[in-house]
Order: C-alpha cells, then structure tokens, then sequence
C-alpha cells in the first residue's frame, strides 16, 4: 500500500490534493489501489482492529489512505477510466 496518501489526515487537505493537485499518474494509481483495497478490505480492516494507530503509525497510514479512497469515491475519481 502506498504510504504517501495515509499522509492526508483531514477532509480540507484531502480534497485540496484531489481537487488542485493530483496528477494524472496519482489518479490510474489510486484506481489500482482502490482495486486492491477493495479486494483485501476484509483482512485490512482485521488488520486495523489488531494494530492500534497510537503504537503503529504503519496502522495510521493503513487507516487515512482507506479514508482517502472513500473521499475518492464518492468523488467518483477512483471509477474506471472512461468516466471522469
């Protein structure tokens, strides 16, 4: 997983990277990424109840690029290509 998105903490800088900054190589990599963290969702989330943020920042990482992906997708950026 792409530890450079886990960075984006809060709702404003989140939406200032999607929305004024995010390249056009970031946006087909958070689509994979979607991808794949869809597919391991489960054990992600698993992962995340065993691992507590305050003792694993590798866990705060995991945690804010989920919450990233889901601002992305209700923003539809992580749709296949062909749609915005």
């Amino acid at each position: 997983m792409d530890s450079i998105y886990g960075r984006f903490q809060f709702e404003d800088p989140i939406y200032e990277f999607l929305q004024e900054k995010m390249t056009a190589e970031e946006k087909t990599n958070l689509r994979e990424l979607n991808r794949r963290y869809g597919d391991d969702c489960d054990a992600i989330n698993r992962w995340l109840n065993e691992c507590s943020m305050v003792v694993h920042p590798e866990a705060q990482l995991v945690y804010f690029t989920g919450y990233l992906l889901m601002i992305c997708k209700e923003l539809h950026y992580t749709q296949a290509k062909g749609r915005r």
